[in-house]
């Protein structure tokens, strides 16, 4: 689908800040707020905007280790690990991917130790998990 360039800055100001209000999204683009309104609920119908969310700050949280796991699982058991490992307080997100690895992981631990643990014993005792990478975000 093609947007037209207030479309385009109507997703660029909500990618930077989704809580903006119609109000001052508005003055910033020179429409009315009835403007700015329905050309996002036509954003959202359209399917251009799946949600709105928010950023989370995960060392106030006491989760200050951030890493992606690399998972290579037998080709038979991918979707099925996958669907095990759910998104919890320490794993945010799961991504299907090609290439030597099958599954992405990104994850925020409190410490090294709960990292491990994660890795070692959660998802390695899984059946099907062939090997793990842990890559730590500096």
């Amino acid at each position: 689908m093609d947007l037209d360039s207030i479309d385009k800055k109507i997703l660029s100001a909500l990618e930077k800040d989704a809580r903006i209000s119609y109000t001052d999204l508005s003055k910033e683009l020179q429409l009315s707020d009835v403007a700015v309104r329905k050309r996002i609920d036509h954003l959202v119908k359209d399917g251009i905007i799946k949600r709105f969310s928010i950023e989370v700050d995960n060392k106030m949280l006491n989760r200050p280790f951030h890493a992606f796991l690399l998972v290579k699982c037998t080709p038979s058991e991918a979707n099925d690990i996958k669907e095990s490992i759910r998104v919890t307080d320490t794993i945010h997100k799961i991504h299907q991917i090609l290439g030597p690895y099958d599954l992405l992981l990104e994850a925020y631990c409190r410490d090294v130790d709960e990292l491990r643990k994660l890795s070692e014993e959660h998802i390695g005792n899984l059946p099907g998990v062939l090997e793990i990478r842990t890559l730590m975000v500096v």
